[in-house]
């Protein structure tokens, strides 16, 4: 996958990604590296294309990549979160879709 840091063109494997978020026009994606790289193309494009992937479009601004996600924490109004290793940022599960990420997850 290529992506985008600092002007700079980068060749990243898909095990290493953690999430993918949107921010406005752009979409974003952050990897075990803790660093965020901006990629082409839109969330839908990317769900769509790493479906097979363990990738899981867990709100409508994230999609995460199930294999790398360290925790699962209850969330305000019922919800659940998620958190990966070494990064500290939260990601939340939309109430949306939230039956389909526990079936995902065998929960």
């Amino acid at each position: 996958m290529v992506a985008s840091r600092e002007e700079k063109r980068f060749l990243l494997n898909i095990s290493c990604i953690l999430y993918f978020y949107s921010n406005g026009n752009e979409v974003k994606m952050v990897a075990d590296n803790n660093f965020t790289y901006i990629v082409a193309h839109t969330l839908q494009f990317w769900e769509k294309k790493l479906v097979s992937e363990s990738f899981f479009r867990c709100h409508k601004g994230y999609l995460v990549n199930i294999n790398n996600v360290l925790e699962v924490v209850p969330y305000f109004n019922s919800t659940l979160a998620l958190k990966f290793k070494d990064n500290k940022n939260i990601i939340p599960v939309g109430r949306k879709y939230l039956k389909m990420f526990k079936e995902a997850i065998s929960w």
